[in-house]
């Protein structure tokens, strides 16, 4: 098996980033009959911390994602999908914008995205689409410049609250409200399996044992595992959440991680960089709280497209679900985290895409993409020629969608270079020498030598 071997700017003296990768390794059943539409709607979802293996259609056991999974068996679903960051804000400006860190010049938060770089937004815009954006992200808001190109921006501003539900509503309210004469592109954030991992019962115990057979678990347990034609949110849906430590106090009341999360007894950095030594049986009911928040997240994603369908829009409309990054729980000395290291824990996201009048059902691609791509590849699904986005690091994925193949696509993420938070974090990769990789030196040493994504060196081994 080929693989390329990743040199960065991180913070953390770690190993880099192994990812497998295949050429054009991409599976198909079946084939529609409908013929692209001339101008399709496009609904992009990016939910936050979500890592790819734990999304049930990328072999998770547990049934943590069953309206996703749904959306993937109908679509195209990528199984490599290597995001440019470990954080949101440059991953997010990196899908955006179809470049690397170092290209569109966001490496850290807060930054601002420059009026000069031209986003997916304002491509959408420009060709006649309605555009609007809904997240409940603090770094999103719109002095990050991600507003670039949205007639709408929303940011932490519903009435409902600051969870899936409130977006979810926010954003079907926008889809009945808007011009049905024009085609639209749709951003939506969601960010609740993000840190501190609280969402409402009973998906805060959906996965926990001990509650297995309380009447609402077995319930809706029972309703995500029906074989559903439609997309139908299940009624614990409309359950408000948000990032409150009582919504899971009274059933987690002795978890020392949580505790310590909670009421600052320990510093954030000797969390997240493994000083306080946690127990397995700990580390995983995090775990158990985080797949609730996913599942909380996914159940939302189906009132979406429910929305879709009523409106008569769901066969010419684009839907592209993926995540900003993933989240470490124990992997390689990190905890309850993401920004410090640049492993699949971090980076591997899942992707998935439907569109009936173009994607046949089932469709699989093995070979290693980046985030990055899904700016071209969408503005091509769209009939957007790609090439108007400029000259930038990413391509569109349609060749593959479409059953072709592209080169092998190398994979550059970098952490927020030189970036220093913690005093438990004892030392800092800074850019490596050009075209040898990166290199470890204590905090407060210096590198002359700066290495970009063009200059990557690679090389393959067998196994």
């Amino acid at each position: 098996m080929q693989r390329i071997f990743l040199f960065w700017a991180v913070l953390g003296c770690l190993s880099p980033l192994i990812l497998s990768a295949c050429t054009a390794c991409t599976t198909r059943t079946g084939a529609p009959e409908t013929t692209r539409a001339a101008q399709p709607n496009v609904v992009l979802i990016t939910i936050e911390t979500l890592r790819a293996d734990h999304v049930g259609a990328y072999g998770y056991a547990r049934n943590t994602t069953p309206n996703l999974d749904r959306l993937a068996a109908r679509g195209a679903r990528f199984d490599n999908t290597v995001a440019q960051a470990p954080f949101t804000l440059p991953s997010i400006a990196s899908l955006m914008t179809g470049q690397y860190p170092p290209g569109h010049g966001v490496r850290n938060h807060p930054a601002i995205l420059a009026a000069e770089v031209e986003t997916l937004a304002e491509r959408f815009q420009a060709d006649g689409y309605q555009t609007a954006a809904m997240t409940r992200h603090t770094w999103l808001r719109r002095k990050s410049g991600l507003d670039q190109g949205f007639d709408e921006y929303h940011n932490n501003k519903f009435s409902a609250g600051l969870d899936a539900r409130s977006l979810s509503l926010a954003a079907v309210d926008w889809l009945e409200a808007r011009d049905p004469e024009r085609p639209f592109f749709l951003w939506m954030h969601f960010l609740d399996p993000h840190l501190p991992y609280t969402p409402s019962y009973p998906y805060s115990v959906l996965y926990r044992d001990e509650n297995a057979d309380e009447p609402r678990v077995k319930h809706l347990r029972s309703m995500m595992a029906l074989d559903r034609e439609n997309f139908e949110p299940t009624p614990y849906a409309d359950i408000p959440g948000g990032p409150y430590y009582d919504l899971v106090f009274p059933y987690y009341p002795d978890n020392p991680a949580l505790l310590d999360l909670a009421f600052w007894r320990r510093s954030r950095g000797s969390i997240f960089f493994g000083g306080a030594r946690y127990r397995a049986e700990d580390i995983a009911e995090l775990g158990e709280l985080y797949d609730g928040a996913i599942t909380y997240t996914d159940d939302n994603l189906a009132r979406i497209m429910k929305a879709l369908a009523e409106l008569g829009i769901e066969e010419t409309t684009v839907v592209a679900v993926t995540g900003d990054h993933g989240e470490a729980f124990g992997e390689h000395g990190l905890y309850f985290t993401h920004d410090f290291t640049l492993y699949d824990e971090v980076l591997r996201v899942p992707l998935v895409l439907h569109y009936p009048a173009a994607i046949e059902p089932g469709t699989v691609i093995s070979q290693q993409v980046r985030l990055m791509d899904l700016a071209p590849t969408l503005l091509e699904l769209a009939g957007i020629d790609p090439a108007t986005l400029g000259d930038v690091d990413a391509v569109s994925l349609v060749p593959l969608i479409e059953g072709g193949s592209l080169p092998f696509l190398k994979a550059f993420a970098e952490s927020a270079p030189r970036r220093h938070m913690f005093p438990e974090h004892k030392r800092v990769y800074f850019d490596g020498n050009r075209g040898s990789g990166a290199w470890c030196a204590p905090n407060g040493g210096s590198s002359s030598a700066s290495l970009t994504p063009k200059e990557i060196s690679t090389s393959s081994t067998t196994s």
